[in-house]
């Protein structure tokens, strides 16, 4: 299920604090101010009992998009994160769809 999904900034982030631990949110928060020039998207999945984040970071000015994937249960504080080039991700999915394994 689909608990948020808009554009995000530092503005409309205390949207999302009541949705997400604040380990999470402090990752997300240092990512959003380091990156004055990005505009980001933000989508949060709840999986029950695994909570899926996905922030899509574009910056035209420097030419580049970057996928960052937040995913934690509610269980403790422990959270994966992982970083890509949209790229990246593209040919991961593209991989993905040519297997008979799905």
């Amino acid at each position: 299920m689909i608990i948020y999904e808009d554009k995000l900034s530092t503005r409309t982030f205390p949207l999302l604090q009541q949705l997400l631990p604040i380990h999470v949110q402090r990752h997300i928060v240092e990512v959003l101010d380091t990156n004055s020039t990005s505009h980001f998207y933000c989508k949060v999945e709840d999986n029950t009992p695994n909570v899926n984040v996905f922030l899509i970071e574009h910056n035209p000015k420097e030419s580049y998009t970057t996928c960052h994937c937040y995913a934690y249960d509610r269980i403790g504080e422990d959270y994966l994160y992982n970083n890509m080039a949209v790229e990246h991700v593209q040919a991961i999915a593209k991989f993905i769809s040519q297997l008979t394994l799905l």
